[in-house]
């Protein structure tokens, strides 16, 4: 009987597709970072969805930016940047909000089920971005089981945790246009590629990246290139042509994100050259794949759909390597690794492995240096830990990376930084060198082990370790 037992269990362990209780387990860690903290960012975004239903209603929509510096609804930030087209889908979905605030008088700003709504908007668009990443990978690989992997890896990436449930950025918008977009292309509707490429370029400027990639990729006639990345800032540059009238429009442009700030930003780490000049690492390496991807010329449909990937994910990491990291922008990248992760069965092991070791690397550095703002007391939600343990907890300020700094010596965690700085470093470099569709790598020997399941537990539970470590000293 016991046996039996036994036999069961490994026989579920060793089950080839994701189980019904990882996806449960997932789900429950999502649901937690969901409801029990509300970041500023979030909090800017719903309450800017608010003020775009506020003048809707009073038929003065132009008057957008000018009634967000007003700011009536008490956003941590009143200066609005970036095209609207994400925010005008997110006020749509927070229309409930709007009708029981503005029009029943109900008071919300305070409840946190507002809250919990409005982020509901960004788990919609995680679940349109596995949707497509499915499709994708069946569209590749025409295997159902590594298409359930590719979602399952990207349900449960820590950056997902981070960048959607808890600091509620709208990356994830980026990434359900851009694999909707990447989709069509594969599919051959070059119309609705570009459009939704433009799209998700919109929302935010940095799915440019890639999409320069991708044009040249597929086009080899420079003006034929230059006509092609034109039309994927089509949509922004149409925004601006109608919204350039709008009160105090520049204003917010300019004191939101600065695009001089954000130029600042992407160029990223340089060391001086000749003439104290200095190059950018992040310019330097995007240059050599986007060369790269010029002198490619695929043979098939098959070998084109795998370099889409390649490519997409190359530019992503140059990007979050080589210029000023921020934790929300790796959300753009994980769709397309979970991708680049599951279409070569052989090298799919040591693939999980190495984008495990590099999430966690990342988290720990993350943790070390954003001890301040990553899973913090302050930004807990108030009103539902109060509902779920009958109070309002501490008012300390801490976080387990306030608390690391206090039990570490700064000698130290400056080693251990550079030690995960280089890990992340090196082992992102080497997935590229692995991934290339074409790569000749007969010198090594890929072990054919089947994937440990602790391992997809491993990089899921990481997270529950500063959440819980938050929340229960909150409770003491």
């Amino acid at each position: 009987m016991i046996k039996k037992a036994i036999n069961g269990i490994k026989k579920i362990y060793n089950n080839d597709k994701p189980l019904i209780i990882e996806w449960i387990m997932v789900g429950i860690i999502s649901f937690i970072i969901l409801c029990f903290f509300i970041h500023g960012d979030t909090e800017n975004l719903i309450k800017w969805t608010l003020n775009m239903f506020d003048v809707t209603v009073k038929g003065k929509p132009l008057d957008f930016y000018r009634y967000s510096i007003e700011n009536p609804n008490m956003a941590p930030n009143n200066y609005v940047s970036g095209t609207l087209y994400s925010l005008i889908i997110w006020a749509i979905w927070n229309i409930p909000i709007g009708i029981i605030k503005t029009i029943f008088g109900v008071e919300v700003l305070h409840n946190p089920l507002v809250y919990i709504w409005g982020k509901l908007f960004l788990v919609l668009c995680l679940c349109i971005t596995m949707f497509f990443v499915n499709k994708i990978v069946k569209k590749i690989t025409g295997d159902v089981n590594s298409a359930k992997w590719a979602m399952f890896l990207l349900a449960s990436s820590l950056f997902i945790y981070i960048g959607v449930y808890y600091g509620g950025q709208n990356d994830i918008v980026i990434c359900a246009f851009a694999t909707a977009a990447v989709y069509c292309l594969m599919d051959g509707r070059n119309k609705w590629f570009y459009f939704l490429a433009g799209m998700a370029i919109s929302v935010k400027y940095f799915f440019f990246i890639p999409y320069v990639a991708i044009i040249l990729l597929l086009e080899k006639r420079v003006l034929r290139i230059i006509y092609k990345i034109v039309l994927g800032i089509i949509p922004t540059g149409i925004y601006w042509l109608v919204t350039r009238a709008c009160p105090m429009v520049s204003e917010s442009a300019s004191q939101g994100s600065p695009i001089s700030v954000l130029l600042k930003e992407m160029v990223g780490g340089a060391f001086p050259v000749v003439y104290n000049n200095s190059i950018s690492l992040f310019i330097g390496m995007l240059l050599i794949i986007y060369i790269l991807a010029y002198l490619t010329s695929p043979q098939n449909d098959d070998e084109k759909y795998r370099y889409l990937i390649y490519y997409i994910v190359a530019t992503c990491l140059a990007m979050l390597l080589f210029s000023t990291f921020q934790y929300y922008r790796v959300v753009m990248v994980c769709p397309f690794i979970a991708i680049l992760m599951v279409i070569d069965k052989e090298k799919y092991r040591i693939n999980v492995i190495m984008e495990t070791i590099i999430s966690i690397s990342l988290f720990l550095i993350l943790i070390i240096q954003s001890g301040l703002y990553l899973f913090v007391s302050s930004v807990v939600n108030k009103n539902v830990f109060k509902f779920v343990f009958g109070t309002s907890g501490v008012e300390e300020n801490f976080s387990l990376g306030m608390d690391i700094s206090c039990w570490i010596s700064n000698d130290m965690l400056t080693i251990l930084l550079q030690i995960f700085a280089t890990v992340v470093v090196i082992l992102s470099i080497f997935i590229l060198v692995l991934n290339n569709p074409r790569a000749k790598l007969g010198f090594l020997n890929i072990p054919s082990i089947k994937t440990e399941r602790w391992i997809y537990w491993l990089r899921t539970l990481v997270v529950v370790i500063p959440v819980f470590y938050v929340l229960g000293r909150m409770i003491v």
